[in-house]
């Protein structure tokens, strides 16, 4: 539900709360069959009766300025209870009253103000008025002032608010409020999500025979939220809540009775519950009397329009329903609708074979959207085993049909030899097929396959071609390379200027190289006007997302002070993170730091360490831990002076000899001692040593040190393990916490994994999903593409377009 529900408006909520519930003074006859006495219902709703003599002494005493007849003669105004309605003598002494501080006489106001009954219409009054006699235990004040603020009428929208007042008047047992409570805890508005908490207040509602807490817990039945789902209890309070009246729930048995999937088809049935709820103004009800065939009987046709009716009102769990009643009678659009909702999951319950199972029968039919999906859900292996061959035959299908996300992904699939045989020209083809229909990532690896000559004679003038398509459609990836093309002359002109534009907009996107390049360019000056404070900026946003080259040059910003900050400490943090991925001026430069000991103890063995690193290759370092002997020795008695770097390089020569039990015992022993110092990257190995023989459960306070010192690699492993067990609430605000941490170090895998949890748990929004799919996309991980491109269709606007 979008709302508390489509019958919440803020007039015909006030009136039912003025006729239904909680006031002090409601007349059923004026007078008694004497004459002599007034009859009325008390706030409990039990009938009461009041001397005319009493009458008279309340208009006396009112006249005098006693708040209670103040109150009582303006009830008997409002309700004509021997005297003529009069709203505006009632919201005179209901005014008196409550200036006087009657409770009663407060929330009065409130609705008087609120409906422009006996003066202006006001919100800000009425909730005042509202405040004011809440404050003061009304129980229906308490009521009308929670639905302000859901409503954000008269104040600011606040439902954490309204979630407070609803809960106090339905402890009270104020059926509405518990119906509203419950809309709460189901849509997660103001209160945590919780579909057995809505059901419990639901069904408190429902007990007292309130009809908008039948149709609500029917909603839950139907749909399987927070209970089994049982389409015959849902009917069972359907139909109770329309015999009260509601306009929904005889909507609701009408359209059930219609179609005739869980209940016999009735057009007699249908007909009769279509009028009544006509009959009162709904509109869904009186669309569908205009539109249906005389007869009554649907089919494909007629489902599938009346499933645009609902999408395009964006009530969108009834479109649902109706498409997938017309793809049950075969209606081709609509297999493929069904498909999408069950694998979106931002409407209803994602399940992924039934979705496959659409997309399948509407695929093999020639439906080029649900070859496309298909082919997604076979590369992914979501809803179906994973198989990179069947995700090629189906996204060759679509692309054949012009679907440009699949002439891309068939682009990268013949690029990388993937599901089909390697072949770049192919790969140039879909690219720039797909390129053509305006896809921005198309015209990126098209631009990208002519810088390189992949499948093509290197072009640098059709690379940038490509590269300003793309980056105009605000492609960072494009505007990166763009800017270093303008930098140095590729293509074009050298330009720092531009290369600055293009640099700036993909470094606000959040793209790493392009922060360190503009950080490099407001260093030396070039194409801008030196500045060294944002020089710093752009290279902590670089190097907070792990760019090792920004890394270094955050530790020369702190090691030099150019920053205005003299912070030797800080330069080595800088450079270690740098070195450690293999940066070697920063190895170097950390070498430099440990053998004069600015911000680390001086340490001329692990100066030494650093250097050979610095001197050497990926390969020749490997050899040297792991080859000569005396390496070797340096390390042992490096390690044995208590130097947490060689202790850790120690660990791993050990844990590369054998899987044997002594090299393990020994690898374990120099891990732990340096783990023992903070070395973060010994307390990642040795959790990972003592998970593969314990299991994780065992690694996790290791792992939990290192995640914690900023290591991404443990974060993202720690992330792993949380998603791993969602069954604890807890665990997933955990995962969630400790996967965003490493994703936002540029951990590429922490960034797809997070995303995936945003998507499978916060259906209802799927902006921070796609941010960072998009994220871990830019760094070519194509899982994280294909998710990108499931999100980032324009769907509605294709099957409005189509339909």
């Amino acid at each position: 539900m979008e709302a508390l529900s489509p019958r919440d408006e803020s007039k015909s909520l006030a009136q039912r709360a003025l006729t239904r519930r909680s006031l002090e003074f409601l007349a059923t006859n004026n007078l008694d069959s004497g004459q002599q006495t007034l009859a009325y219902n008390n706030s409990e709703g039990n009938r009461r009766s009041v001397s005319l003599r009493e009458v008279a002494r309340w208009a006396k005493e009112a006249e005098r300025g006693k708040a209670f007849a103040q109150y009582n003669l303006g009830v008997m105004y409002f309700q004509g209870v021997g005297v003529e309605k009069n709203p505006n003598e009632a919201f005179k002494w209901f005014k008196k009253a409550a200036d006087q501080g009657s409770p009663n006489a407060g929330g009065f106001l409130g609705i008087f103000y609120e409906n422009g009954i006996g003066t202006s219409e006001d919100f800000e009054l009425a909730a005042q008025c509202y405040e004011e006699s809440a404050n003061q235990g009304n129980s229906t004040a308490q009521f009308n002032l929670g639905r302000l603020y859901f409503q954000g009428k008269g104040v600011e929208r606040d439902p954490v608010k309204a979630a407070h007042w609803f809960r106090k008047v339905a402890e009270q047992g104020n059926a509405m409020a518990q119906n509203h409570l419950g809309v709460l805890y189901e849509n997660g508005d103001g209160l945590e999500k919780n579909y057995s908490l809505a059901r419990e207040w639901y069904l408190k509602s429902a007990r007292q025979d309130d009809p908008e807490g039948l149709y609500n817990l029917g909603t839950l039945y139907e749909w399987g939220k927070g209970v089994a789902r049982d389409a015959n209890i849902a009917y069972e309070l359907y139909s109770r809540s329309a015999e009260l009246g509601l306009d929904l729930a005889q909507f609701k048995l009408a359209t059930l009775h219609y179609a005739g999937d869980t209940v016999p088809q009735s057009s007699k049935e249908a007909l009769k519950w279509l009028c009544k709820s006509a009959e009162q103004g709904n509109e869904m009800a009186q669309y569908f009397l205009e539109t249906t065939g005389n007869n009554f009987v649907p089919n494909g046709d007629e489902l599938f329009e009346k499933g645009n009716y609902f999408f395009k009102s964006n009530e969108m769990e009834d479109a649902f329903q109706w498409y997938h009643w017309a793809a049950k009678e075969n209606h081709l659009e609509s297999q493929y609708r069904a498909g999408v909702f069950l694998d979106n999951g931002r409407w209803i319950t994602p399940e992924p074979e039934k979705a496959t199972q659409w997309f399948r029968k509407a695929g093999t039919a020639g439906h080029a959207g649900a070859c496309y999906q298909l082919g997604l859900l076979c590369f992914l292996g979501e809803g179906v085993e994973q198989d990179d061959e069947q995700a090629f035959h189906w996204l060759n299908r679509a692309a054949q049909k012009n679907v440009p996300s699949a002439q891309l992904f068939l682009g990268v699939l013949f690029e990388r030899g993937q599901g089909t045989r390697e072949d770049h020209r192919m790969a140039l083809e879909w690219y720039r097929k797909a390129a053509l229909e305006g896809d921005d990532f198309a015209q990126y690896h098209l631009a990208r396959m002519y810088y390189h000559g992949k499948g093509t004679t290197r072009n640098f003038s059709k690379a940038v071609e490509w590269y300003r398509k793309s980056a105009e459609q605000g492609n960072d990836l494009a505007q990166y390379n763009l800017g270093r093309m303008s930098l140095n002359g590729e293509g074009m002109d050298e330009n720092s200027q531009t290369a600055e534009v293009w640099f700036r907009q993909a470094s606000e996107k959040g793209h790493d190289f392009a922060q360190y390049s503009l950080a490099k360019m407001y260093y030396y000056g070039r194409g801008t006007q030196r500045d060294l404070g944002q020089a710093r900026l752009w290279a902590e946003r670089s190097a907070e997302q792990g760019n090792a080259l920004a890394q270094n040059l955050l530790g020369a910003l702190f090691e030099n002070a150019i920053s205005g900050c003299l912070d030797y400490a800080k330069a080595a943090e800088w450079y270690r993170k740098s070195a450690e991925q293999g940066c070697a001026e920063a190895q170097n430069n950390l070498g430099i730091l440990y053998f004069v000991g600015k911000g680390v103890e001086q340490s001329y063995e692990t100066a030494a360490h650093w250097y050979r690193r610095a001197g050497k290759s990926k390969k020749n370092e490997t050899e040297q831990t792991s080859g000569t002997t005396r390496s070797l020795n340096w390390l042992i008695n490096a390690a044995r002076e208590g130097s947490a770097q060689a202790q850790l390089q120690l660990g791993i020569y050990y844990e590369s000899l054998d899987s044997s039990r002594h090299s393990i015992l020994e690898s374990k022993k120099w891990y732990r001692l340096a783990a023992n110092k903070n070395c973060d990257t010994a307390q990642l190995r040795l959790a990972q040593l003592i998970g593969k023989e314990k299991g994780i459960e065992n690694s996790l306070p290791w792992l939990i040190k290192s995640a914690t010192a900023g290591n991404s690699s443990a974060q993202r492993e720690l992330g792993l393990f949380y998603a791993s067990h969602p069954e604890n609430e807890q665990n997933l605000s955990k995962a969630t916490l400790w996967l965003q941490r490493a994703a936002e170090q540029g951990d590429r895998r922490a960034q797809l994994e997070m995303g995936r949890l945003l998507k499978k748990n916060k259906n209802d929004s799927n902006d921070e999903a796609y941010r960072w799919f998009r994220r871990a996309a830019e760094q070519d991980c194509l899982i994280a593409l294909a998710y990108l491109h499931k999100l980032s269709a324009d769907e509605t606007s294709h099957w409005l377009a189509t339909s």
